[in-house]
This record gives C-alpha cells, sequence and structure tokens, in this order.
C-alpha cells in the first residue's frame, strides 16, 4: 500500500515535470507512467480516444492508490476549463508528499501505543508461567475445571476484544 502511494507521488511529479517541459498532458502521462505499476494508464493515454480520466478512477480503487482519484478531478478540470494542468499537478504532487510525511510520521508516533497493547496482551501468559513456576497448577484449573475453562473463554474473549479495539482506534488515528 505504501509503495502505491508512492507510485502516485512519483507518478504526479514526474507528470508536471513532463508538463513543465512542455510535453502535452497525454503525452506526460504516457511518459511518466513508464516503470511503474501504473504502466497501463501510459496505454489509456496514448491512444487517441483513451478516457484517461476513467483510466484514472479505475486504477485508483487498488489500496493505496487513492490519490489518483485527485488527479482525475485536476485533469479533468483542466480538460474542461483548458486551465493548464502543470501547476495543478505540481501542487497535488506536493500534496501528497506532505499527506504521506503525516502518515509516516502518525505511524511512528503509534508504535507506542501498539507495543503497550502487546505489551498487556502478553501479561496474562505471563502470569501463567509464574503460577507454574510458584507450584501453583493454573492451566490445570482453566483446563480442567468448568469454572476455569469459563474463566479461560472469557479471558480470550477480552483479550481479542482489546486487540481489535486498540488496532481500530490506531486505525482510526492515521490520515486517510
Amino acid at each position: 500500500m505504501a509503495r502505491r502511494r508512492q507510485g502516485v507521488i512519483e507518478l504526479c511529479s514526474a507528470v508536471a515535470a513532463e508538463l513543465g517541459a512542455g510535453s502535452p498532458p497525454r503525452q506526460a502521462l504516457a511518459a511518466a507512467s513508464q516503470g511503474l505499476w501504473l504502466e497501463h494508464l501510459g496505454e489509456v493515454a496514448a491512444a487517441p480516444h483513451g478516457d484517461v480520466a476513467s483510466g484514472l478512477r479505475q486504477a485508483a480503487t487498488e489500496s493505496g492508490a487513492a490519490g489518483l482519484l485527485r488527479l482525475e478531478a485536476c485533469w479533468r478540470v483542466c480538460e474542461r476549463s483548458g486551465a493548464p494542468l502543470a501547476p495543478a499537478v505540481a501542487g497535488l504532487a506536493d500534496a501528497l508528499r506532505d499527506d504521506e510525511q503525516v502518515r509516516r510520521e502518525v505511524g511512528a508516533q503509534l508504535a507506542g501505543p501498539r507495543a503497550t497493547a502487546v505489551l498487556l496482551a502478553l501479561l496474562p501468559a505471563f502470569g501463567l508461567l509464574l503460577g507454574g513456576a510458584l507450584g501453583g497448577r493454573p492451566v490445570n484449573v482453566l483446563l480442567g475445571t468448568p469454572l476455569g475453562r469459563g474463566c479461560l473463554l472469557l479471558g480470550l474473549a477480552l483479550e481479542v476484544a482489546g486487540l481489535l479495539w486498540t488496532q481500530k482506534l490506531t486505525h482510526a488515528a492515521l490520515p486517510t
């Protein structure tokens, strides 16, 4: 996913550079998409009557390629209004680059809470090992009695719920 997001940023930067060098928009997109996972866009752009906006929209459905929807919007607006595409795509590349930087920084900030959640999830296993080392038989109690099995199932359900909740919270903190 991160590689696709980076590919979209590279595509926008390359299209802006090609347009700045004087290439027509379709030729700029065809040249910029070479060597990326978006080569099919180059084929659509190279076709005389290829619908580039639809090709961008279709490619944006892949995971990590949502930035292509913004490129499609720039393409459509500039195509309809006759405005130059280069400044719009250059601005889009900068915005996507900034978004990716924020995503990396937030991901780094969330590493601590994620590690804490994993550590807290492992504490019950440590408790079982400690109880066994002290001569108790916590595993026998958990597996050998109806009340123990109930506690085990409840504990496992709470562990899974806690991990899923932490994952949801950390995922919600990431920018879209």
